[in-house]
């Protein structure tokens, strides 16, 4: 048995030891009857659009996303004609490298990614539970709640993160500080959702998924707080329009 570590990470059970550390987005919970390590149920989708390769341009160009539970931050680098050389660079945990050619096109660019990201998902570093790709995008869906963000490849990223309830959680009583199984079903606080506006539009069309009416904030990419109409179209999604077109978040409460 381990005892609870009062230096833990925000409302982590300290691992007993040669457990693997549970991520930020994790609690001590208890499924079937079993305890073990869980997300708080955060699920990530990512849109990925890419751009055409130009000459080269992507060559040692890369993006990054987190395996699931963030227990991973990815690079995912380009290698052009066999000319990449970057190596894995600090505050990443490795590198995936997606081979192309040069001038190949955005359709042959996802293919290249659908192949390589499927080629390394795996239990012990799981990128995506699912994936969709055309020939213009590629959506990744997650359990995690760290954004996919580019770094210099010039691609677009949209990401929306939900966090949803899910069987039981170890968590603290706010009135005699007792740690206790909750069911998720009695609420471990009110559920939210933070979605990102990567692509600049008048008119966002949010899918939250909270089932409620909730309470509407919007930033631009500046932080500045922005008024809009806010058109609730079901429980579960919500149509905001704007002005002017721009691009940032929204939360919902």
């Amino acid at each position: 048995m381990s005892n609870f570590h009062s230096k833990q990470k925000g409302t982590q059970v300290h691992n007993p030891k040669r457990f693997e550390e549970a991520s930020d987005n994790s609690l001590l919970g208890k499924i079937d009857g079993n305890v073990s390590y869980i997300t708080t149920n955060h699920t990530d989708t990512t849109t990925i659009i890419p751009v055409a390769d130009n000459n080269g341009s992507l060559n040692n160009k890369y993006f990054y996303l987190y395996s699931s539970n963030n227990t991973r931050k990815i690079m995912v680098c380009f290698n052009v004609g066999g000319q990449g050389n970057l190596n894995i660079i600090e505050g990443y945990d490795f590198k995936v490298s997606v081979n192309i050619n040069t001038n190949d096109n955005v359709a042959t660019i996802i293919d290249n990614l659908v192949t390589t990201l499927t080629t390394e998902n795996s239990s012990t570093h799981r990128i995506f539970t699912s994936m969709t790709d055309n020939t213009t995008s590629l959506t990744l869906v997650n359990e995690a709640s760290s954004a996919a963000e580019d770094v210099n490849t010039g691609f677009q990223f949209s990401n929306t993160v939900v966090q949803n309830a899910t069987d039981e959680y170890l968590v603290s009583e706010a009135t005699t500080g007792k740690l206790v199984f909750k069911s998720a079903a009695d609420g471990i606080g009110d559920k939210h959702f933070a979605h990102t506006q990567s692509i600049a539009s008048a008119t966002w069309v949010v899918n939250h998924n909270l089932n409620k009416f909730p309470s509407v904030t919007v930033v631009d990419s500046a932080g500045t707080v922005v008024i809009g109409k806010v058109e609730y179209n079901t429980n579960n999604q919500a149509t905001l329009t704007f002005v002017g077109s721009f691009s940032g978040k929204a939360y919902f409460n």
